[in-house]
């Protein structure tokens, strides 16, 4: 890990703790190797699989397991949230999940402060990013580009899918030749197949939950903070104790 990453992370858990959160749902930096040199070996807590192996070694999530994983996941993309920093690059492989069902979010690298006057920041990985991430748009709030990264990370893992569930092409991503309007409307025609999937299968209020967080217009889409409150969750919020929900 280079020591810029290291730093970031630190300033990531500081502002956790300043701002009175917890880090149950976050990779933690638990030591850091000493002097000036460029690379550090870190300690991270051990999380356990990711997402994406966890569901093709297992299954696709479903029941209480999913629910109990992305409310979770929600909670630890919250926590960064309250914090001020956006994650970035939200997706199955930075979702961890260990054989106690104890989920938390991981790699950092694309982290950043959310800024309204900063331009819009494009890392991470182009299959979960939001419309106007992918075309660098400037008059859309920049706050919740993990939630629609959450949403499509939701059905993929819920659907046991082989691919992403939006279809996002170079046209879109890179050159950009592929009208912002004309790229909304394949992703809205995806995110209506998956949404009609997840009814079938997980029933309507997991669809909900999944269609409000990749809504294309961020204005209109739920934040970290409204994602935990969703009907979705109604029944396991008494299962967990955990501090700074909104």
């Amino acid at each position: 890990m280079r020591k810029k990453e290291c730093e970031q992370m630190i300033r990531i858990q500081r502002s956790i703790a300043e701002t009175g959160g917890n880090t149950d749902n976050i990779v933690n930096l638990v030591a850091l190797s000493r002097g000036k040199s460029n690379k550090k070996y870190a300690l991270m807590e051990y999380g356990g699989d990711d997402l994406e192996y966890s569901s093709l070694h297992n299954g696709p999530f479903s029941g209480d397991k999913l629910k109990s994983t992305f409310f979770q996941a929600a909670n630890g993309i919250n926590t960064l949230f309250k914090a001020g920093y956006q994650h970035h690059d939200i997706k199955p492989e930075n979702i961890l999940i260990n054989d106690k069902g104890v989920v938390k979010i991981c790699d950092f690298g694309f982290a950043t402060k959310i800024d309204e006057t900063e331009p819009m920041v494009r890392s991470g990985s182009p299959g979960y990013m939001s419309p106007e991430k992918l075309y660098g748009l400037t008059d859309y709030p920049k706050d919740k580009a993990d939630s629609w990264a959450l949403g499509c990370t939701f059905a993929e893992i819920c659907l046991g899918d082989d691919t992403v569930i939006m279809p996002v092409t170079r046209d879109m991503y890179l050159d950009h030749k592929m009208p912002y309007q004309d790229a909304v409307d394949i992703l809205k025609k995806a995110r209506k197949k998956a949404y009609r999937k997840l009814r079938k299968i997980e029933g309507e209020q997991a669809a909900d939950f999944f269609w409000a967080l990749t809504e294309p217009d961020p204005d209109k889409r739920l934040s970290p903070s409204e994602a935990l409150e969703h009907p979705y969750f109604d029944d396991i919020h008494t299962s967990y104790k955990l501090t700074g929900l909104v």
